[in-house]
């Protein structure tokens, strides 16, 4: 059996580093992910928004997000419910889950509705180590891919709706520019037509001033007319008193011939005073008719002025009222006029009969009869004049109070027309104020037609997409690496560290026959290392040969990559018996596992604490997995070579002085004392 024993051992070392170097391959391999299943649960509701035309758009972003997963190939993506997806993610079917809320639609647009409700959309992805330690990491990448395209899709559609809405805004500011011209142009005639109301107010109160001044005089003659219109009534009234009274007397007129003749004389004096007194009241009232008559001529004229000079309606209309006020006191003044020529008519009649009379009284006795019927008749004409007179007075009394009332609404219309005046040219002031800021609004206007740009649906479309990825890269990595063959660095590492392990735990490192023979130092250390080096030089070969057939090497020389993992191997076979001698089997397996785990775990050196990183640097395994990654990517230099050649001298030194410490020890018993 114990002459098996070293056959067996042969096999184990040989197998361990090229089952360990498959197994880790297998392991870290990760060309495998698309077996990786994931879950989408898509519980998005579709909503509508609604575009510039009216018409109804479904908005369905979490269909669009689903769709952009499924085509990637990293995973497989499987649509299904939350139920379904949770008891998937525990007993180990799905690796991720990815999980799509019910407003993600509605966030989405939120944007272009009420700032209040602007939120963004949230996803929520969960993962389980259980079916791949990189599950988690890929499904981040994978979902953040098509979060980026969704996102460019629809801030490429935003912007495309914000540059449309620009040519919208440019057209209403045209439409709103040609109205501030036109507006600008009204606005200037009624500059121009405001002015041209202030000179025709100031006509206006130039004339209402003339009026009043003439209505004034004409109130004056109107009272004096009516003064002496109330003494002539006074005056018929004691006439038509003494008629009577003749009447009364005349039956007794044959009896008193001779008084009569006597009374004739006297009353045909009064009569010739009474005519003279109405001739004269006749001559002095006769101006002030044509006064009237002129001034409502006048005021008619204006009336007929007032439009044309296009005056406000409610100046004519204060215009028109005084006109007709007018017109009716000048029709009862004209009235009075005839009624003072009746009057002058019917005394001079009675003064030619007061003159009969007289000459009659000499054949009143003898025409008695004839006498009294004319006293009858002269009492009856003198009660028609006094009635006359009556009217008369009261018709100056009217006239008077008229004019009086037409001379206020005179001084009234010139008073408006001062205001009316000042009014008008007010507002010329602010139509010529409104005028110019039309202008300036126009011309501000035209200046943000022009300053907003005009875009063809091709510029829309490119403006979109450049504001949606202002920055754009193009994907191109060198020296790239096979997903499938980025583990086999760290295999070959755990195969070489194996291969090491494994040869000095069934050979000792140093021999005992040459310690105690007092071979030389290079026979003592070279007569265990050559053969166990040999042993580890095949079993590494081994493990390549079954690399490249399984995954392959993925180096850019296949020569050197082996080259580097065999120089690799010797150091680590150098290394391991300096240590195995120096410190012993315990103490070189705890050393070379503390050193696997520092460089096999340290993914990105810089990122690891200060204590981590100068273990990894001084392990002697750093530099047979940088000279390996660097053949990968066709980056090698003689840095790691190097390394490794150092750390096969320091695993001869420490041969060389343990075996010098060996032999001093060997020699020291054989030295002791008896």
């Amino acid at each position: 059996m114990n002459a098996h024993r070293p056959r067996v051992a042969l096999i184990i070392a040989l197998a361990v580093p090229l089952v360990v170097a498959l197994a880790a391959v297998g392991a870290g391999a990760t060309g495998g992910t698309d077996s990786v299943r994931a879950a989408v649960v898509n519980e998005d509701e579709i909503v509508s928004v609604t575009a510039d035309d009216g018409t109804e758009q479904p908005v369905a972003v979490g269909r669009l997000l689903a769709a952009e997963l499924t085509d990637d190939d990293a995973f497989d993506w499987t649509i299904t419910n939350r139920t379904e997806a949770e008891s998937g993610l525990e007993d180990g079917t799905y690796g991720a889950v990815l999980i799509i809320d019910s407003d993600t639609s509605a966030a989405a647009v939120s944007p272009a509705g009420v700032p209040a409700d602007v939120r963004h959309a949230h996803l929520r992805i969960q993962t389980s180590d259980a079916v791949s330690p990189l599950a988690g990491e890929l499904a981040q990448t994978v979902t953040d891919a098509a979060l980026a395209a969704l996102n460019a899709q629809v801030t490429e559609t935003f912007v495309d709706n914000i540059l449309v809405s620009l040519g919208t805004l440019r057209g209403s500011l045209a439409e709103a520019a040609q109205g501030a011209t036109t507006l600008t142009a009204g606005q200037r005639d009624l500059a121009d037509g405001a002015a041209e109301l202030a000179a025709g107010i100031g006509r206006l109160e130039s004339g209402a001033g003339e009026l009043a001044d003439g209505t004034s005089q004409l109130a004056d003659g109107a009272t004096q007319a009516a003064t002496g219109s109330a003494q002539l009534a006074g005056g018929l009234d004691e006439l038509d008193d003494g008629a009577q009274e003749l009447r009364a007397r005349t039956a007794e007129l044959p009896a008193q011939t001779a008084q009569l003749d006597a009374g004739a004389q006297e009353l045909k004096a009064g009569a010739e005073q009474l005519d003279a007194g109405v001739r004269e009241i006749a001559d002095s009232v006769a101006p002030l008719f044509d006064i009237a008559q002129h001034l409502t001529d006048l005021i008619v004229g204006w009336s007929n002025e007032c439009v044309g000079a296009g005056l406000p309606a409610e100046v004519c209309a204060t215009v028109d009222s005084i006109v007709a006020e007018a017109e009716q006191v000048n029709a009862e003044i004209q009235a009075a006029r005839g009624r003072v020529g009746e009057l002058t008519a019917g005394t001079g009649q009675l003064a030619a009969g007061l003159q009969q009379l007289s000459d009659a009284t000499a054949r009143l006795a003898a025409e008695a009869p004839q006498l009294t019927a004319g006293i009858g008749q002269l009492a009856d004409g003198t009660a028609s004049a006094r009635t006359g007179a009556d009217e008369l007075a009261g018709g100056a009394g009217q006239l008077a109070g008229g004019v009086r009332a037409a001379a206020d609404g005179a001084a009234d219309l010139r008073e408006g027309a001062g205001q009316a005046r000042s009014g008008s040219g007010e507002l010329a002031d602010g139509s010529e104020q409104l005028a110019a800021g039309g202008r300036e609004l126009a011309d501000g206007l035209d200046e943000g037609v022009r300053q907003l740009p005009i875009y063809s649906d091709d510029e829309r479309e490119q403006l979109s997409k450049v504001a949606a990825r202002p920055v754009t890269a193009e994907s191109a990595t060198s020296h790239r690496i096979a997903p499938s063959s980025l583990p086999v660095p760290s295999a070959v590492v755990i195969a070489a560290l194996a291969a090491a392990a494994l040869a000095w735990s069934f050979r000792a490192p140093l021999g005992r026959g040459d310690l105690l023979a007092g071979s030389p130092l290079r026979q003592i250390v070279g007569s265990r290392l050559l053969p166990t080096v040999a042993l580890t030089v095949v079993a590494m070969a081994a493990a390549l040969v079954a690399l490249a057939l399984s995954n392959g090497l993925g180096a850019a020389s296949t020569v050197r990559f082996t080259a580097v993992a065999v120089l690799g191997t010797l150091a680590l076979t150098a290394l391991g018996q300096g240590l195995t001698a120096a410190v012993g089997r315990l103490g070189a397996a705890a050393i070379a596992l503390l050193a696997a785990v520092v460089t096999l775990s340290v993914r990105v050196p810089e990122a690891a604490s200060d204590g981590v990183r100068l273990l990894y640097t001084v392990s002697p395994l750093t530099p047979l997995l940088e000279g390996l990654w660097a053949e990968q990517t066709g980056t090698a230099s003689l840095g790691a070579p190097l390394a490794l050649i150092a750390w096969g001298l320091v695993g001869l030194g420490l041969s060389a002085w343990a075996a010098q410490r060996c032999r001093s020890d060997v020699a020291s018993w054989f030295l002791r004392p008896a």
